[in-house]
């Protein structure tokens, strides 16, 4: 034998259905915020990450034009050297040779006016 429930205990009955389904609800909520926080998180760890990664490889590639520019700078200014010390060689020669032809009365040294 099944009795009816009164109107007033129906009503509660369906308020309390409701609690429940209304905290169940919040807790998967709960669970939802916390599972994408945790994945935000990570997201931004692994774009951190990344950006590091990143940044290492971009700071090893600009360190390794600069020190290709400084040896292409180098190799330059030896160049220039050796011509420069060659340039002096020849000059000293001919400087030696005039100095002995000059000492010797083979050269004269032209007179200003």
């Amino acid at each position: 034998m099944e009795t009816e429930l009164s109107p007033l205990d129906q009503i509660r009955q369906c308020e309390a259905e409701m609690a429940r389904k209304i905290a169940a609800t919040q807790e998967q909520t709960k669970q939802k915020i916390t599972k994408a926080r945790k994945e935000a998180r990570e997201i931004v760890e692994r774009a951190r990450q990344r950006g590091l990664v990143q940044g290492q490889e971009k700071g090893i590639e600009v360190l390794s034009l600069a020190e290709q520019e400084a040896q292409s700078v180098l190799q330059e200014a030896q160049n220039q050297a050796e011509d420069l010390r060659l340039r002096g060689t020849h000059l000293m020669e001919e400087a030696v040779c005039f100095a002995v032809k000059f000492v010797l009365g083979f050269e004269k040294v032209k007179e200003r006016k």
